[in-house]
């Protein structure tokens, strides 16, 4: 059977990080409120996913950082071809 697995850098980010960082890139002005009564049962802190059983099975490396991926990301949602490097 074929698995599927995700693709990341392997680099370990917090909700905060990812959110503080689509609010920089989305040019965000408001006050983001972070409420833990919120959260999931369960919730993950931090996200961290890894590659390593593509890397020992092939010569791939992670070429985009998160802060790209997450332009490249909110470019596509609002259909705009982004090929800056950050």
């Amino acid at each position: 059977f074929p698995s599927h697995d995700n693709i990341s850098s392997g680099m370990t980010y917090n909700t905060k990080q990812i959110v503080e960082k689509i609010a920089e890139l989305t040019h965000y002005q408001k006050e983001v409120v972070y409420d833990s009564n919120k959260d999931r049962a369960n919730f993950q802190d931090y996200f961290c996913g890894s590659s390593y059983k593509l890397q020992i099975f092939s010569d791939w490396k992670p070429k985009t950082s998160m802060e790209l991926g997450l332009l490249k990301t909110i470019n596509w949602i609002k259909g705009i071809n982004c090929t800056t490097k950050i």
